[in-house]
C-alpha cells in the first residue's frame, strides 16, 4: 500500500490514536472530542496545536481513506481507532517508531536524514547510498557500509539536455564545466560518490580510488543490478520500503 507523507494534523491524530490505545485502553477507541483534545494536548506535544473538531474530523477521514484508521459507530458516538499495524503488517514497536518519525518529518517539512541519525547514535542501522555513508565515515570511524550478501540496487545520476530545451548552449556549457577534471575532483571530494569522470578520478588520492565502500569489488557488483520500474509493482515496493524503514 502506497502511503503519502501525512500532514502535521494527520500524523498527530494517528499518533494520538496509537498513544491512547496504550495509555488509556479503557477509553479506547476514541470519540472525536477525545481525539481532538489529544491532538491539542499541551504536554508531550511539539508543536502544540489548536485544531478544531471539524479539522480533526477531516484528518481522521483522511487516515481512513489511507486505511490507517477506521471508525466504529456501535455506541451513541462514533469512535476512532488506528489501523497502522494491520495496514502495513508491522509489530507494535515499529508502529510507535514510525509515527514519531512521521510527525517529525511533517513538523520539519522534510524527511529525516538517516545518516545524521546514525552519526548521532540514535539508530544502529540505516538503508542509505554508499556516498552518503562514505561522507559520514570521514566523521566517525565506527560507521561502516556493507552490501547484503544477496546483492543490492545500483543507481546512477545522469546529465542530459531535453529535446526543445530553451538554452541548449548553456546546458552544454554546464555539462562541460561539471566534466572538467579539476571541477569533478572538487565535487567528488565533497560528495564521496564513485565518479564516472576518469579525469576527476585520476586526480583523487589512492585512498579514494581503492575504497571498497565507494568502489565495491567486482564480485559484489556482480550481485547488484539496476532496478526496472514496474508500475504494477509500485505499491508492493512502497509497502516493502516502508516496512524496512520502520523495522
Amino acid at each position: 500500500m502506497a502511503i503519502r507523507l501525512l500532514s502535521l494534523l494527520e500524523s498527530r491524530a494517528l499518533g494520538v490514536l496509537i498513544e491512547k490505545a496504550h495509555t488509556v485502553p479503557d477509553s479506547y477507541p476514541l470519540s472525536l472530542n477525545t481525539l481532538t483534545l489529544g491532538c491539542n494536548q499541551k504536554t508531550a506535544r511539539d508543536p502544540v496545536l489548536n485544531a478544531t473538531e471539524p479539522e480533526v474530523r477531516e484528518a481522521a477521514d483522511a487516515l481512513k481513506s489511507l486505511s490507517l484508521a477506521f471508525e466504529s459507530s456501535g455506541s451513541r458516538v462514533s469512535r476512532h481507532e488506528h489501523n497502522l499495524g494491520r495496514a502495513l503488517g508491522l509489530p507494535s514497536q515499529s508502529v510507535a517508531l514510525l509515527v514519531v518519525a512521521a510527525e517529525e518529518a511533517s513538523r520539519l517539512g522534510a524527511v529525516v536524514s538517516g545518516q545524521d541519525l546514525l552519526v548521532k547514535g540514535e539508530i544502529d542501522l540505516v538503508l542509505e547510498y554508499n556516498g552518503d555513508i562514505a561522507q559520514k565515515m570521514v566523521e566517525d570511524d565506527d560507521i561502516d557500509f556493507v552490501v547484503p550478501k544477496e546483492g543490492s540496487q545500483l543507481n546512477s545520476d545522469t546529465l542530459c539536455i531535453p529535446t526543445g530545451a530553451p538554452r541548449p548552449k548553456n546546458a552544454h556549457a554546464f555539462i562541460n564545466f561539471m566534466l572538467d577534471g579539476e571541477n569533478g575532483k572538487k565535487l567528488t571530494e565533497t560528495i564521496q560518490y564513485p565518479t564516472p569522470n576518469a579525469a576527476a578520478k585520476a586526480l583523487m588520492p589512492e585512498s579514494y580510488k581503492n575504497n571498497p565502500v565507494i568502489f565495491p569489488p567486482a564480485d559484489v557488483l556482480a550481485k547488484c543490478e539496476y532496478a526496472k520500474f514496474r508500475e504494477d509493482m509500485q505499491t508492493l515496493y512502497d509497502q516493502g520500503l516502508t516496512r524496512v524503514k520502520a523495522s
